[in-house]
Parts: C-alpha cells; sequence; structure tokens
C-alpha cells in the first residue's frame, strides 16, 4: 500500500498527472542562472532568475494542439511508474539541477534531478519541455509552443 512506496523512497503515480511547474539553477554563474515555468492548462509562464535570484524577464507561451498533445502523451507514460523525490546527485556536476512538480493522484509530486542525468521514465517529458523551453526564451513560435506575449527588446 501507500505506506510500503512511501518507504521505499517513491511515489506511485495511478492517474494521469498534469504539469503544474519546472524550475533550474545552473551553480557557479553569473547572469541568467536558473528560472522556473509555471503550467496552468496550456498556458506556459517562464521566468529567468539571475545569480541572486531576481527575476530577469518573464516569457509567456502555450502550447500548440499538437504540443499539447505530446506533452500529454509523455505524461500518459508515467502512469504506473514510481517518481523518487531525488534522482542521483543533483548539483554534483556543472549541470544544471531540475525539479520538477507533477498533480496527481489529488497530490502534488516534485522530483529533482540532474540536467545530464535525466531519469529514463522522464526523458519523454522532458525531452519536449527542453525544446518548448528554448524556444519560448527565443520568443520563436513552433510546432510545440506559440509565444503570446510581445518579446524583449533585442529578441526576435
Amino acid at each position: 500500500g501507500d505506506a510500503l512506496s512511501a518507504d521505499a523512497g517513491g511515489v506511485a503515480v495511478a492517474t494521469q498527472p498534469n504539469l503544474v511547474g519546472l524550475a533550474w539553477s545552473a551553480g557557479e554563474c553569473k547572469g541568467i542562472c536558473g528560472g522556473k515555468i509555471v503550467f496552468e492548462g496550456a498556458k506556459i509562464a517562464l521566468t529567468q532568475l539571475d545569480d541572486k535570484g531576481q527575476e530577469v524577464e518573464l516569457f509567456l507561451g502555450m502550447w500548440t494542439t499538437g504540443g499539447a498533445a505530446k506533452i500529454d502523451a509523455a505524461l500518459a507514460t508515467l502512469v504506473g511508474k514510481t517518481l523518487k523525490p531525488v534522482y542521483g546527485c543533483p548539483g554534483c556536476t556543472d549541470a544544471p539541477v531540475f525539479k520538477l512538480t507533477l498533480a496527481h493522484d489529488g497530490k502534488t509530486t516534485e522530483v529533482t534531478f540532474d540536467g545530464i542525468n535525466v531519469p529514463a521514465d522522464l526523458k519523454p517529458l522532458t525531452d519536449l519541455l527542453q525544446p518548448g523551453m528554448a524556444s519560448l526564451q527565443s520568443c520563436k513560435t513552433d510546432e510545440l509552443v506559440v509565444v503570446t506575449k510581445p518579446c524583449p527588446a533585442g529578441l526576435p
């Protein structure tokens, strides 16, 4: 039951999860050193953070219909899996540390992992989130995301 899966250091995903958020931070860094994304239905709000944790820029977008379908398909692969709170040794390499927040089964689960060693169960999802984040931060509408807020000066 629940006690057993909690002892094993993981949370079982029984129903299709929803994306709630994704945060990332780079260790020794100057300039833009991290960020956070809040997902609300198809809406995406990405905030870049500087090396002091201050908000630098806000990017707003939405999943395209096709992008949302791909994200839903990737989330569906998590049903029946057990997610650990921490994978590997986040922060032990120079790669950014990611914290993914999912809502499922009436609760919220956070999973922390190293950007180089993405857990296999999360790879279908991160393989979509990473290009989606990159498109949003470079203000490019593509097959995954549509940029909905005018871009800061100096970006396309």
